[in-house]
């Protein structure tokens, strides 16, 4: 089982002064080296993610600047993926990398360490090797803590995932992730919503936060505050609509598919239709209540 007991570091700005720092990813922990370059600009999303424990990858940064030529090229390509060796080549449009999931390191060459590319890149480096590992799947949902409890609100962009989370929030819920959230499949049959150091739409993150998931909901605004059941064709398709899969090749998307059809089967995706108002929350309070003692039974 992938959990980990997580021990930050004290608040001490003389880490963001060197070009090496250990960071929370979900169930990973990435060993992150920038040669010759401050990591200092990055300090106030990434600095509650810093840990002291043994890195699971090692990331590897070069800052190098384009010529004037080379603006002019296109950038961005389709990955790379030699499944044998197990490496993943991506050229993005402000940086590239060689992701070697044997040896568990990224060799990557950026054009500038500003927060963008970095946070390009450390989502590539969760989803590539979570895939590889099995242990779960990066996924585009706001998500609110609620009696010790995670609740997920998925939806295609603009369904309003940020206004469901705020109002939950505004409800008395605690607010976990507005935009992006990992969701561990663990050994124990449990799926843990995992807080990423990802750029958010609100700032939804608080730390390295891990919370059991009781229920996703596909979310819709509507007239009304109601819940309904879906059959698990449908919640599958649910899930997958959420899952980011940044890595457009044949092999990530089975494994994509696989951990998707894992996750409906561990948690359910209800319909949520809900008005502007943060009285849906009870709606979703009394489902979850229902989902409890169903679990029970």
């Amino acid at each position: 089982m992938h959990r980990r007991s997580f021990l930050l570091l004290e608040a001490n700005p003389a880490w963001c002064f060197v070009g090496v720092m250990n960071l929370s990813l979900a169930t990973l922990v990435a060993r992150i080296e920038a040669a010759g370059q401050a990591l200092e600009p990055l300090s106030p999303v990434v600095s509650g993610f810093v840990v002291d424990v043994p890195a699971d990858v090692r990331v590897d940064i070069t800052v190098r600047r384009r010529r004037l030529d080379e603006w002019r090229v296109e950038r961005w390509k389709k990955p790379e993926v030699d499944v044998n060796a197990g490496v993943v080549e991506l050229r993005r449009a402000d940086w590239t990398g060689v992701f070697d999931c044997r040896s568990r390191h990224v060799a990557a060459v950026v054009d500038e360490l500003s927060w963008m590319s970095f946070d390009s890149l450390l989502r590539w480096v969760v989803e590539v090797f979570t895939l590889h590992d099995r242990t779960g799947l990066v996924l585009h949902a706001s998500a609110v803590e609620s009696d010790g409890q995670a609740v997920l609100f998925l939806g295609r962009s603009g369904a309003g995932k940020s206004t469901a989370a705020a109002l939950a929030a505004q409800a008395g819920a605690g607010l976990l992730a507005d935009d992006v959230i990992f969701v561990e499949l663990a050994d124990d049959g449990q799926a843990y919503a995992h807080c990423l150091p990802f750029i958010q739409r609100n700032q939804g993150y608080q730390g390295p936060r891990v919370v059991p998931v009781i229920a996703m909901y596909s979310i819709a605004q509507g007239p009304r505050d109601a819940v309904s059941a879906l059959d698990l064709s449908e919640q599958l398709r649910r899930t997958m609509i959420a899952t980011t899969l940044s890595v457009r090749d044949p092999y990530f998307a089975r494994v994509s598919f696989s951990l998707a059809e894992d996750l409906s089967r561990r948690v359910p995706v209800r319909r949520l239709e809900f008005r502007d108002s943060q009285d849906f929350w009870a709606a979703v309070c009394n489902d979850i209540g229902v989902l409890a003692v169903e679990s029970v039974d």
